[in-house]
């Protein structure tokens, strides 16, 4: 039980790899992809595909490339049919217009690529006893989003790097501007005129403004680094011209 709570934590997203069967249409213009069983997986854990909740997904219905979201493949429709969920996509439904997406979408038709995997959360699941050893069954569960993935890749480990190379992205694009600012500042001379206080004026406490949060010093951005990777940590040092 610990275990399956480890991998699958209630109320946050969760993703599980399965190896698909992906059919093309007699014209060669449709793909058919299954994207989840009722199969019992490594981990001891069963997502049922009929307690699925499919109205979030229907409303944004995306396909990911090893659930990049700076990869998006295109859109499918996905619905239970035999017992699976099945997802279905037409070449319209490829975003051809993007090269790195027109190599996935090659792989997948040659069958190169032929694993997917579903990103989720989990509402309710029963224990079930199976030769001896519980198994934990997701009975009520929402689709998010699904991805075609490298065959045996790890889904949580994907999802991890592409988590750091985004967070990466914009503490670059954060720092640039910052130091561009303080260039700025630095060359334009202030056109404030010097504040004259008279003599006699009743001295008051200086009280330091408060730092609003969309602005950060370089000194916010060093104690930062604690809190990251050591290969984010690395880049960012790189960036602040630590290194």
């Amino acid at each position: 039980m610990e275990d399956f709570m480890t991998r699958y934590p209630k109320g946050e997203v969760c993703y599980r790899n399965v190896s698909t069967e992906i059919r093309r249409s007699s014209d060669d213009a449709k793909t058919t992809i299954i994207i989840n069983t009722d199969d019992e997986d490594s981990y001891d854990t069963i997502i049922d595909p009929i307690g699925c909740r499919l109205q979030r997904y229907s409303s944004n219905p995306i396909v990911l490339i090893n659930h990049n979201y700076s990869l998006i493949a295109g859109t499918s429709s996905v619905a239970l049919r035999n017992g699976k969920l099945q997802a279905e996509m037409s070449d319209e439904d490829w975003d051809l217009e993007d090269a790195e997406i027109v190599k996935y979408y090659r792989k997948v038709k040659r069958q190169i690529m032929k694993a997917a995997s579903v990103g989720f959360r989990w509402f309710d699941y029963k224990v079930e006893k199976r030769r001896e050893k519980d198994i934990i069954r997701f009975t009520d569960w929402e689709l998010l989003e699904w991805s075609f993935v490298t065959v045996g890749a790890n889904p949580m480990a994907l999802v991890e790097n592409n988590r750091m190379f985004n967070e990466l992205q914009k503490l670059q694009n954060e720092l640039s501007l910052l130091k561009q600012s303080a260039t700025f500042r630095s060359q334009v001379p202030s056109e404030e005129p010097p504040t004259v206080v008279p003599q006699n004026a009743p001295v008051h406490e200086t009280v330091p403004p408060t730092q609003s949060p969309q602005h950060r010093s370089i000194g916010d951005y060093n104690s930062l680094l604690t809190q990251l990777t050591p290969v984010i940590r690395t880049e960012v040092r790189k960036i602040l011209g630590k290194e």
